[in-house]
């Protein structure tokens, strides 16, 4: 049986910092290849 972990609001912070990182790092990587596309065409 599983049991459902207690997540202190607290806890939401780094984990938020961690996915804006991601997601931000991902828009700047697509742009940099849409750009290399671009200059490549």
């Amino acid at each position: 049986m599983m049991t459902k972990a207690v997540i202190a609001p607290g806890d939401y912070t780094g984990l938020h910092k961690e996915v804006v990182s991601v997601i931000g790092s991902a828009r700047r990587t697509g742009a940099r290849n849409v750009n290399a596309v671009m200059a490549a065409a």
